[in-house]
C-alpha cells in the first residue's frame, strides 16, 4: 500500500512540484492553507504531513508562525498516532530551525533542499 502524504503549501506551483518529483510510491494530496489541511485531516487518513513553515494566518497567534500553529494543532489531535509530520521552508533556514526547534519540530527542510534527505524521511 502506497504511502498517503498530505502537502500543506500555500504556493500551489511549489506543492504540485514535489508531488511530480515524488510521485509514483506515494499518494499525495493537496492542501493550500491551513484551513483546508484540517479540512483534509478530519475525512481522510494520512501517514506523513509535508508542511511549509510560513502560511497565511488563520490559525496563529500573535507573532506566531502559521506553520508552527497547524504544527501543534496536528500534534495535539493525533497525538500518539503514527503521523510524521516533515516542515519545509522558504524562509531563513537558522531563523526558522531556532523557532521549530521551540515548537518540538525536529523535522525541517529548505524548499531547495535535497530531495533525497526529503525522501528518507518519508520513507522512515
Amino acid at each position: 500500500m502506497r504511502k498517503r502524504i498530505l502537502v500543506v503549501d500555500d504556493d500551489k506551483a511549489f506543492a504540485d512540484d514535489l508531488v511530480f518529483l515524488l510521485n509514483g510510491s506515494y499518494q499525495f494530496t493537496v492542501a493550500t492553507s491551513s484551513k483546508e489541511a484540517l479540512a483534509w485531516l478530519e475525512k481522510a487518513s494520512f501517514d506523513l504531513v509535508i508542511l511549509d513553515l510560513v502560511l497565511p494566518a488563520y490559525l496563529a497567534e500573535s507573532d506566531e508562525m502559521e506553520g508552527v500553529a497547524l504544527y501543534k494543532k496536528i500534534r495535539a489531535k493525533y497525538q500518539g498516532k503514527a503521523l510524521q509530520v516533515i516542515i519545509v521552508t522558504g524562509a531563513n533556514i537558522s531563523e526558522d530551525k531556532i523557532r521549530a526547534g521551540e515548537a518540538g519540530i525536529d523535522k525541517i527542510l529548505r524548499k531547495s533542499s535535497d530531495l533525497a534527505q526529503l525522501r528518507q524521511w518519508i520513507n522512515q
